[in-house]
């Protein structure tokens, strides 16, 4: 199968770099558009997850902004020789923003990292992506 458009889900830690030139390898093997995404599930986390009426304005305070995360994925990929087509960051649900994105932008693959610690392995969120994104998903493991 040859993919068209590769979503690249990033955390913006150091390792997001390893995983974008990663994916451009694979995008440029691939003559594929290239796509990267950071959602930011802060203000949707454990402790706000009964609530239906969320007041956001009074959350956002306690939180970066989305431009300064717009502002770290630029930085990111300044340098890169790759085109990328669209740099994405919103708040939300990782796997319910990821299958919205697909959808608006007809991406073909995910692509996300993988890092090998005790604490990554019990809160990894592959597991939900595996089932509710409405695509493939290539999960890259990534060193320290």
């Amino acid at each position: 199968m040859s993919y068209r458009h590769i979503l690249v889900a990033i955390d913006l830690s150091p390792n997001s770099r390893k995983l974008i030139d990663k994916a451009i390898l694979l995008a440029d093997a691939l003559h594929a558009k290239l796509s990267l995404i950071y959602v930011d599930e802060t203000a949707y986390d454990a402790a706000f997850s009964g609530l239906i009426d969320l007041d956001l304005a009074a959350i956002e305070p306690l939180h970066p902004s989305l431009k300064e995360f717009a502002n770290q994925l630029k930085a990111l990929v300044s340098d890169t020789d790759y085109p990328i087509e669209n740099q994405l960051v919103m708040h939300g649900d990782l796997s319910v923003s990821l299958d919205n994105t697909i959808k608006h932008i007809e991406a073909d693959l995910i692509v996300c990292g993988h890092e090998h610690s005790f604490w990554h392995r019990l809160a990894s969120k592959h597991h939900e992506l595996v089932n509710n994104v409405s695509v493939d998903l290539l999960v890259i493991p990534l060193d320290k």
